[in-house]
């Protein structure tokens, strides 16, 4: 008898064989074809899916992990497996299209079974860092039926402007309700008391959220307050956070002669390098195992203006009294993003930690208010305590910006300013070995 073959079978033949070979081109065409790459365009959808799946990303690409074009090029076996299926049925008659087509549907099947496996064995370490509704429709769906050209291009609009620098320091560690504004440590529970006015809108177009929201300053300002009692409530207010861990947040009270010292310099000298030490990880070349492994982050800091002075709200001569230029330092915030994710993206690469400078109580109170956001990782809003950055690395590059950029606080302070002039002034002769005798935090 004949082999007749069937015709819904042809047609998903034919509507496949263009995405597999669409996407091992993505994989083998790394990192052109990724997010600030050259021929990105072709492959846009992939901006979201690479932070989806890792095995598509950034991460898998610098680790040179081997199963993404592996599993690529068994994709292309299988197309072309389709593709002689097609003509032995349809052109030639063969009676061994359908063995060849059977056999080409049992891989794909244990391709599949092999990527669920996979992440079964290793805990997550690809998709894991997703919710549930993401990995249903970017992964489970896309990997068993194909994926879906139209929603990977609406989300990757979303997630786009969700990356905008501005946005992303107002809103990376956005809470799930609205926090309780702090006042002393002695009033802890009986501070509940609404203020006596709502926070002011921002009449300015700085991204930063306003002091107001975090800390209630009517009942700061109503009575007197010394910088030590500022520091003890803006620790417990962190403290606070991610249901009493304080975990994905910094926070710390500088001197305002400090900052001031600070600010000067990153005025001139806005970018820099940090890097990081790598625990457990070693150089992988012959004679170099006792060299440690470091990942290098890009620091960034932006200017956003100088707040007003905080009144008292019940202070009448204030409400009416025309506003005084103000007189405290512009608040500022740092930025630290993944050198090579930034060489990829640049202004669209994502922060793995902001800093945030507060100046509102400067010249009032003598001290800056330092708080730092950990991004929480994609699909997570940071209460299950997925970040993108651990809480050890992100106060390692907190110090690493007050070291580079606060010259006389003691030893070595030469050495760095230099280093941060060579950066700006003349980056050829900036050298990566010189910046690794400064991570040395602890010393």
């Amino acid at each position: 008898m004949p082999f007749k073959p069937r015709l819904w079978i042809s047609l998903w033949f034919l509507v496949t064989i263009p995405v597999i070979f669409w996407d091992a081109g993505y994989c083998f065409m790394r990192p052109r074809s990724m997010t600030g790459g050259d021929l990105h365009w072709i492959w846009k959808p992939y901006a979201l899916y690479q932070d989806v799946d890792y095995v598509y990303g950034l991460r898998a690409l610098e680790n040179k992990e081997g199963f993404t074009n592996a599993q690529s090029l068994l994709n292309i076996v299988e197309n072309f497996m389709n593709i002689l299926y097609l003509y032995l049925a349809h052109v030639s008659g063969s009676p061994v299209a359908p063995l060849l087509g059977f056999a080409s549907v049992v891989m794909t099947l244990s391709k599949t079974v092999l990527y669920w496996a996979q992440e079964y064995y290793c805990g997550g370490c690809s998709v894991g860092h997703n919710d549930f509704i993401t990995l249903l429709v970017y992964w489970v769906i896309p990997n068993g039926e194909g994926i879906s050209t139209s929603e990977l291009l609406e989300r990757k609009r979303e997630q786009e402007k969700a990356r905008r620098r501005e946005q992303l320091i107002a809103q990376a560690a956005k809470e799930n309700q609205p926090p309780t504004p702090a006042s002393t440590p002695s009033s802890g529970a009986s501070s509940s008391a609404a203020p006596l006015r709502p926070p002011p809108v921002r009449k300015d177009n700085s991204p930063v959220k306003p002091l107001a929201t975090l800390l209630n300053l009517d009942k700061l300002l109503q009575t007197p307050h010394t910088a030590e009692q500022i520091s003890l409530l803006w620790t417990a207010y962190h403290g606070s956070r991610s249901g009493g861990t304080g975990r994905g947040f910094l926070c710390a009270t500088i001197p305002v002669d400090i900052y001031e010292k600070m600010a000067s310099i990153a005025s001139r000298y806005p970018t820099f390098v940090i890097a990081v030490p790598r625990d457990g990880a070693q150089v992988g070349e012959k004679g170099a195992e006792d060299q440690k492994a470091y990942e290098f982050y890009f620091l960034q800091w932006d200017f956003h203006g100088s707040p007003a002075e905080p009144r008292p709200s019940n202070d009448l001569d204030d409400l009416f009294a025309k506003p005084k230029p103000s007189t405290n330092p512009q608040t500022s915030t740092i930025l630290f993003t993944p050198l090579q994710e930034y060489k990829l993206r640049t202004s669209f690469a994502t922060p793995y930690l902001v800093l945030t400078h507060y100046t509102d109580l400067a010249k009032s109170h003598g001290v800056v208010l330092l708080r730092g956001e950990i991004t929480p990782s994609t699909g997570n809003s940071g209460t299950a305590g997925r970040y993108m950055l651990p809480q050890q690395d992100a106060q390692l590059l907190a110090v690493g910006a007050q070291k580079f950029y606060l010259w006389n606080d003691g030893s070595g302070h030469g050495e760095r300013e230099a280093l941060l002039k060579t950066f700006h002034e003349n980056p050829k002769d900036f050298k990566w070995e010189d910046l690794l005798k400064h991570t040395e935090f602890s010393g």
